[in-house]
């Protein structure tokens, strides 16, 4: 697809894998870029966790609690789509770049890559529904 164009114009020594091919390799050492749904990419699902990730996906939105008791929670409605960095699974020197969705049909285009210095990206089809950075000081990660 067109990410994976893309990854193959920016780094031409990139590998494309099949998602249950992925599933089952090991990226240290490497950068990543997964795609797609976690049903869809079996690689994204066996790995949510350890990507450090404070967001919850589900067909109703996005959402996450912060860490600290005073501080809000946050949830967004609607079919959204998310473009994050996130902590490498195996690799801490290494990162990773997450395009997901909890639908298909909710997954980000192309166009919308996270401008420099924006740690994550929530899209609600061509709109910017939240964009922002992670407290990384903690794990999960934290929006601030």
């Amino acid at each position: 697809g067109p990410w994976a164009a893309a990854a193959l114009g920016l780094w031409p020594q990139a590998e494309l894998l099949d998602p249950a091919q992925a599933a089952s390799r090991d990226f240290t050492g490497r950068h990543l870029v997964a795609v797609g749904t976690l049903e869809q990419n079996a690689w994204l699902k066996k790995n949510w966790d350890a990507l450090g990730l404070p967001l919850h996906l589900a067909a109703a939105g996005v959402s996450w609690a912060r860490a600290d008791r005073d501080a809000r929670s946050y949830e967004l409605k609607g079919r959204l789509g998310l473009i994050t960095v996130a902590r490498h699974p195996t690799d801490r020197l290494r990162g990773a770049l997450i395009v997901t969705a909890a639908q298909p049909s909710a997954l980000p285009r192309l166009e919308f890559r996270p401008a420099s210095g924006l740690d994550f990206l929530i899209l609600d089809g061509e709109r910017v529904a939240k964009a922002g950075l992670y407290e990384k000081s903690l794990l999960p990660w934290r929006p601030r």
